[in-house]
C-alpha cells in the first residue's frame, strides 16, 4: 500500500484488536465531492498494545501519513506525524474500509463550527470594546482641542493651525470609526 495523508479522529480497543477512524480532510472543512471521506482501518491480533500511546497521535491536527507494510511475517502499521515523529503498531492483518460521515461525525462539526462562531463573537466583542475606548479618548481629545482654541486668543498662528491639523486628523479617524 502507498503512504497515504489523513486526519486521525478516533480508535477503539477490543481485546488485541483496534479499529481507527481518520477523515480524509481536516475535520474543520466540509468537503461535499469526497464520496466517502472516512476511513477506518481495522488492525486484528496486535502486539504490545499498552506500549501505543494514542493521546500523542496526531497531536496538532495536521494529519499524518499512514503506511502499511510487511516486516517479519506481520503487518506494520505506521502512523507518522508531520513532525517527524511516528507510531508503529504490529499485526496480523489491517484492514481498511472507506466510509461515509457518521452520525457522530456531523454532531462534531456542528460542535467544531459553533465554537469557531463563539469564539469569533467574542473577538468581535473585543475589538468593538477596544474601538469604543479609542473613539471615547479620540472625542475627549478633540474637546481639548475645541478648548484650547476658544479659549486661547493668546497662541501664535503656528499653534492655531497646527491644533486644527489635529483637530481635523482627529475628526477623520473618528469619522472612519463611526461609520457603519
Amino acid at each position: 500500500m502507498e503512504t497515504e495523508n489523513l486526519f486521525y479522529k478516533e480508535h477503539s480497543i477490543d481485546g488485541n484488536d483496534i479499529a481507527i477512524i481518520f477523515h480524509k480532510e481536516p475535520s474543520y472543512i466540509f468537503n461535499e465531492s469526497t464520496l466517502n471521506p472516512i476511513v477506518k482501518f481495522t488492525l486484528t491480533n496486535c502486539r504490545h498494545l499498552t506500549d501505543i500511546t494514542f493521546d500523542n497521535i496526531d497531536y496538532y491536527n495536521d494529519g499524518l501519513n499512514i503506511d502499511v507494510a510487511n516486516e517479519n511475517g506481520l503487518t506494520a502499521f505506521r502512523l507518522i506525524d508531520t513532525n517527524g515523529s511516528g507510531t508503529k503498531i504490529f499485526c496480523d492483518k489491517a484492514v481498511r474500509e472507506d466510509l461515509k460521515y457518521r452520525q457522530t461525525d456531523l454532531v462534531d462539526f456542528i460542535k467544531s463550527a459553533k465554537k469557531e462562531i463563539d469564539e469569533d463573537y467574542e473577538k468581535i466583542v473585543m475589538l468593538n470594546n477596544k474601538i469604543d475606548c479609542l473613539t471615547n479618548s479620540l472625542k475627549h481629545d478633540l474637546d481639548i482641542i475645541d478648548r484650547k482654541l476658544a479659549q486661547a486668543n493668546w497662541l501664535t498662528n503656528d499653534k492655531k493651525q497646527f491644533l486644527e491639523g489635529q483637530k481635523n486628523i482627529i475628526q477623520n479617524v473618528l469619522q472612519l470609526l463611526t461609520k457603519k
